[in-house]
């Protein structure tokens, strides 16, 4: 299982597991992760997102453009880029190459 931090409280919190026939509960263990690594892909030709469709008075809808916005929890800063492109990059998380389409200044950008 696992449970967002943010659902718990500093204290007090209550976890009730339904263990089918078989199961071990004495087996159960928690465990604190910490991310050390995220991954994001965004393109214009993606369906929009329903947070990416705001709708206007009279009706009208407003396509918002594509974005990944990165956030740390408090106390914590992202230590660095290893790759960005506003391009065509090919590959798959963690092991990317920029493509036919790339501008060099992409890194930059996103680390402002």
């Amino acid at each position: 299982y696992h449970v967002p931090r943010s659902f718990l409280k500093p204290e007090g919190n209550l976890v009730l597991l339904f263990e089918e026939l078989g199961g071990v509960p004495f087996l159960i263990s928690f465990a604190t992760v910490t991310i050390s690594q995220v991954f994001a892909d965004v393109s214009e030709s993606y369906p929009p997102l329903m947070t990416n469709i705001k709708k206007l008075r009279g009706g009208e809808i407003k396509y918002l453009n594509p974005h990944v916005r990165l956030r740390c929890m408090r106390g914590k800063t992202i230590s660095r880029i290893d790759f960005a492109s506003f391009g065509n990059p090919t590959g798959v998380h963690g092991n990317h190459s920029t493509g036919s389409c790339h501008s060099n200044i992409s890194t930059n950008i996103v680390e402002k």
